[in-house]
């Protein structure tokens, strides 16, 4: 059975290393808003200590989400169809009804 897949803007579990220098490393997989997981990591002199810079770098991070859209996460299926639409047109690359299968119009 598979690992069941993170919530955008969410992390897993915190593990620690300890460094060659002494120091503790705690990191974590976050899934960020394109929808990838990436490996976010923060140093400290205490497992504690690592855990808060990583917690406060992982809150930072739920800051940038993409601004450029109107679209969330939690948007509407038919919303997201409507900017997808909007997009190809802009693009020129939404065919004219009727214009792909020869039908004149």
């Amino acid at each position: 059975m598979s690992r069941q897949r993170l919530t955008i803007g969410t992390f897993g579990e915190i593990g620690h290393l300890v460094s060659p220098g002494g120091r503790v490393v705690a990191r974590a997989r976050y899934r960020d808003w394109d929808g990838k997981t990436r490996l976010v990591q923060a140093t400290g002199d205490t497992r504690k200590s690592a855990e808060r810079a990583l917690k406060a770098k992982l809150a930072d991070r739920t800051l940038f989400q993409p601004s450029s859209s109107a679209l969330t996460p939690d948007s509407p299926f038919p919303d997201l169809v409507a900017y997808w639409l909007k997009d190809l047109e802009l693009e020129d690359r939404l065919s004219k009804r009727g214009e792909s299968i020869g039908v004149p119009m």
